[in-house]
Protein backbone atom coordinates (compact mmCIF):
# COMPACT_ATOMS: atom_id res chain seq x y z
CA UNK A 1 0.00 0.00 0.00
CA UNK A 2 2.95 2.94 1.13
CA UNK A 3 4.74 1.63 -2.29
CA UNK A 4 2.10 2.36 -4.69
CA UNK A 5 0.89 5.53 -2.40
CA UNK A 6 4.40 6.68 -3.02
CA UNK A 7 4.56 6.01 -6.64
CA UNK A 8 0.87 7.61 -6.97
CA UNK A 9 2.38 10.37 -4.98
CA UNK A 10 5.37 11.14 -7.03
CA UNK A 11 3.41 10.95 -10.41
CA UNK A 12 0.54 13.60 -9.28
CA UNK A 13 3.09 15.82 -7.90
CA UNK A 14 1.92 15.66 -4.58
CA UNK A 15 5.10 15.81 -2.72
CA UNK A 16 3.99 15.96 0.80
CA UNK A 17 2.20 12.25 0.53
CA UNK A 18 4.93 10.94 -1.26
CA UNK A 19 7.47 11.82 1.27
CA UNK A 20 5.56 10.15 3.68
CA UNK A 21 4.54 7.04 1.93
CA UNK A 22 8.79 6.76 1.16
CA UNK A 23 9.49 7.24 4.47
CA UNK A 24 7.02 4.71 5.78
CA UNK A 25 7.89 2.34 3.49
CA UNK A 26 11.58 2.92 4.21
CA UNK A 27 11.45 2.27 7.93
CA UNK A 28 8.66 -0.67 7.50
CA UNK A 29 10.78 -2.74 4.77
CA UNK A 30 13.90 -4.83 5.42
CA UNK A 31 17.39 -3.02 4.86
CA UNK A 32 19.06 -3.44 1.72
CA UNK A 33 15.75 -5.49 0.19
CA UNK A 34 14.12 -4.04 -3.21
CA UNK A 35 11.57 -2.72 -1.18
CA UNK A 36 14.16 -0.65 0.73
CA UNK A 37 16.01 -0.02 -2.17
CA UNK A 38 12.90 1.62 -4.10
CA UNK A 39 11.76 3.46 -0.87
CA UNK A 40 15.03 5.69 -0.77
CA UNK A 41 15.28 5.88 -4.16
CA UNK A 42 11.70 7.42 -4.26
CA UNK A 43 12.32 9.40 -1.15
CA UNK A 44 15.55 11.24 -3.07
CA UNK A 45 13.65 11.79 -6.59
CA UNK A 46 10.75 13.55 -4.52
CA UNK A 47 13.49 15.92 -2.39
CA UNK A 48 15.38 16.22 -5.76
CA UNK A 49 12.31 18.36 -6.41
CA UNK A 50 11.43 19.56 -3.30
CA UNK A 51 14.62 19.98 -1.00
CA UNK A 52 17.76 19.48 -3.25
CA UNK A 53 20.34 19.98 -0.17
CA UNK A 54 18.61 17.19 1.80
CA UNK A 55 18.03 15.05 -1.14
CA UNK A 56 22.27 15.54 -1.65
CA UNK A 57 22.23 14.34 1.87
CA UNK A 58 20.40 11.61 1.61
CA UNK A 59 22.33 10.31 -1.47
CA UNK A 60 25.61 10.60 0.72
CA UNK A 61 24.47 8.86 3.49
CA UNK A 62 23.45 5.81 0.95
CA UNK A 63 27.41 6.46 -0.95
CA UNK A 64 29.14 6.06 2.56
CA UNK A 65 26.89 3.42 3.75
CA UNK A 66 27.14 1.81 -0.21
CA UNK A 67 30.26 2.95 -2.19
CA UNK A 68 28.59 0.54 -5.11
CA UNK A 69 24.88 2.60 -4.63
CA UNK A 70 23.74 -0.65 -3.99
CA UNK A 71 21.82 -4.01 -6.42
CA UNK A 72 22.17 -3.66 -10.13
CA UNK A 73 18.43 -3.28 -10.36
CA UNK A 74 18.57 0.57 -8.29
CA UNK A 75 22.50 1.60 -9.06
CA UNK A 76 21.78 3.47 -12.38
CA UNK A 77 18.64 5.09 -10.68
CA UNK A 78 20.70 6.46 -8.25
CA UNK A 79 23.55 7.07 -10.38
CA UNK A 80 21.06 9.19 -12.24
CA UNK A 81 19.82 11.19 -9.45
CA UNK A 82 23.54 11.49 -8.26
CA UNK A 83 24.09 13.32 -11.66
CA UNK A 84 20.86 15.25 -11.69
CA UNK A 85 21.59 16.72 -8.37
CA UNK A 86 25.22 17.52 -9.53
CA UNK A 87 23.83 19.27 -12.53
CA UNK A 88 21.28 21.02 -10.85
CA UNK A 89 23.88 22.22 -8.37
CA UNK A 90 26.17 23.52 -10.99
CA UNK A 91 23.26 25.12 -12.98
CA UNK A 92 22.29 27.26 -9.60
CA UNK A 93 25.76 28.61 -8.77
CA UNK A 94 25.98 29.77 -12.34
CA UNK A 95 23.11 31.98 -11.03
CA UNK A 96 24.86 32.99 -7.97
CA UNK A 97 26.95 36.50 -7.62
CA UNK A 98 30.64 35.21 -8.46
CA UNK A 99 32.18 35.90 -4.81
CA UNK A 100 36.06 35.87 -6.67
CA UNK A 101 35.09 39.31 -7.61
CA UNK A 102 33.25 40.74 -4.50
CA UNK A 103 29.78 39.59 -6.26
CA UNK A 104 29.76 42.67 -8.53
CA UNK A 105 28.31 43.64 -12.24
CA UNK A 106 30.28 44.16 -14.86
CA UNK A 107 29.58 48.21 -14.75
CA UNK A 108 29.96 48.36 -11.23
CA UNK A 109 33.50 46.70 -12.43
CA UNK A 110 34.37 49.33 -14.79
CA UNK A 111 34.77 52.22 -11.86
CA UNK A 112 37.76 53.85 -11.31
CA UNK A 113 39.34 53.29 -7.89
CA UNK A 114 41.36 56.09 -7.11
CA UNK A 115 45.19 55.88 -6.77
CA UNK A 116 47.05 54.69 -3.96
CA UNK A 117 47.94 57.48 -1.39
CA UNK A 118 45.05 60.02 -2.18
CA UNK A 119 41.55 59.80 -1.47
CA UNK A 120 40.55 61.23 -4.44
CA UNK A 121 42.54 59.95 -7.35
CA UNK A 122 44.58 62.94 -7.24
CA UNK A 123 48.70 62.81 -6.14
CA UNK A 124 49.43 63.40 -3.09
CA UNK A 125 51.20 66.44 -1.84
CA UNK A 126 54.65 66.32 -3.19
CA UNK A 127 53.89 63.57 -5.41
CA UNK A 128 54.88 63.65 -9.17
CA UNK A 129 51.70 65.66 -11.24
Amino acid sequence: MLEAGGDLGTRLADEEFALECWRRLGSAAASGSDLWWKARCGLIDVLAETDPDRAREVLEQIRALHPEFGPPTFRARLQDLDIRLATDRIRAGADEPDLEDGGLDEEDEEEEVPAPGSADGEPAEGGES
